[in-house]
């Protein structure tokens, strides 16, 4: 997925912040997070739950911009 590469050169400047930290920056989420969010689920909707290219997004990175998007989308319905 070329969309997948371009994506992987900004991501990888954003997570300086470390594997352990969920959010990019920190303890708070800021756009950026949001933004890969966003790509995440254009990605699940475009392709699907059960396509190969979900497979490899979801497990992308750990599994990490998935994991956020869970966090994100459960703090949304909780606000």
């Amino acid at each position: 997925m070329p969309c997948l590469a371009q994506f992987a050169s900004t991501v990888t400047i954003w997570e300086q912040s470390g594997p352990s930290q969920l959010y990019l920056m920190g303890d708070v989420p800021v756009w950026a997070d949001v933004v890969g969010v966003a790509f995440a689920t254009c990605v699940r909707r475009v392709f699907g739950d059960k396509s190969e290219e979900w497979r490899r997004f979801s497990n992308w990175r750990g599994g990490r911009w998935t994991r956020l998007a869970d966090v994100l989308v459960s703090r949304i319905k909780t606000s």
